[in-house]
């Protein structure tokens, strides 16, 4: 019979049988710890620790020639094999022999509270390595390329051939702490091609802890826009076809599409009526559009002559009208002056 390490406990010990005719149960022994010997585990033996009843009175009478005695923690302190042997004067002597086995072991196979313990502590002789977080095996793979190996070389893991067993849609839930990961044919990398049913990509939350800079990379790929500041790093030129720009162009080569705000070409910004640039050229001081108006005038013919009587007269242009005054001018018939 099994008993549990350490646990108190009262086992029945009997029958106790008449010395004389081996058969008469008997019932009023007085058995005292004294008379309780004990052999642990092989060990020589000696009393018990338990007292035998109230203050040691005596064991309790149980039935046919069998009593209750008691076992404390002491008593059933040491593993293996407990042999218990009483012997009083009257009565045969009566032997019993029980199994102390651990708390985990009874509570598991007897009492059913428990379940075992099946720590792994070798792998083929050898001791296992302790592990870095409890509960958690520490092992080492076992490399090479075939079935249920990992191929590593230098610290690393390889992977040869395709990569096809991906579940789910997200691959970058792969993370790599300390050694690397190579793709390889074998021979050369080959480059990691995206499965179509994977949609998530990398989220970058920051560059070089820059939260910022993160954000303004993601809007000038997104479509959203990213105006790019003074001092800052900038396209020294556009060669194509470009749909619009707004703010200052330095110089563009090929089609514009359209243009928000005035580019100058060739002196002049764009928005300008051209016929306005040209009548606001000058010629000999005066512009093109007061030289155009004297000229129709004179074309047309209508002259008002004033003599000023100091030897000078004034010629007056007429507009086509006949009458409006376009220009005048003085004239001296005899040094030839106009002004």
């Amino acid at each position: 019979m099994w008993l549990k390490q350490s646990t108190a406990v009262t086992v029945k010990m009997g029958g106790f049988w008449d010395a004389t005719d081996g058969t008469t149960a008997e019932t009023a022994l007085t058995i005292q710890k004294a008379d309780v010997k004990l052999s642990k585990n092989g060990g020589a033996y000696a009393a018990a620790s338990a007292d035998q009843g109230t203050a040691d009175a005596g064991a309790a009478y149980d039935a046919n020639g069998y009593y209750n005695i008691s076992l404390n923690t002491t008593d059933t302190g040491t593993l293996g094999r407990l042999k218990i042997s009483i012997l009083k004067a009257g009565a045969l002597e009566v032997n019993r022999e029980y199994l102390v086995v651990p708390a985990n072991v009874y509570d598991s196979l007897v009492s059913g509270t428990d379940t075992l313990n099946a720590d792994v502590t070798q792998w083929t002789g050898t001791n296992v390595a302790t592990p870095d977080t409890a509960g958690y095996p520490k092992v080492t793979i076992k490399s090479g390329q075939g079935t249920g190996e990992l191929y590593l070389v230098s610290g690393g893991v390889h992977f040869i051939g395709a990569i096809d067993s991906v579940s789910g849609t997200d691959i970058f839930n792969l993370v790599l702490s300390g050694g690397f990961f190579v793709l390889t044919d074998g021979i050369t990398p080959v480059s990691l091609a995206l499965r179509s049913d994977i949609t998530n990509g990398v989220n970058v939350t920051s560059i070089s802890g820059d939260s910022t800079a993160a954000d303004n990379l993601e809007a000038a790929f997104d479509g959203t826009g990213y105006n790019v500041g003074a001092g800052q790093i900038v396209a020294a030129s556009v060669a194509g076809s470009v749909g619009s720009v707004t703010g200052a162009v330095g110089s563009v080569t090929g089609a514009v599409g359209s243009v928000a705000g005035n580019v100058t070409v060739g002196g002049y910004a764009s928005g300008q009526d051209p016929a306005t640039l040209v009548l606001a050229g000058t010629v000999d001081t005066k512009t093109v559009s007061v030289i155009l108006t004297e000229l129709r005038a004179a074309v047309a013919g209508v002259v008002g002559v004033t003599d000023n009587g100091n030897s000078t007269y004034t010629l007056s242009f007429k507009k086509v009208d006949g009458t409006t005054e376009s220009f005048a001018r003085t004239y001296n018939p005899t040094t030839g002056a106009r002004t």
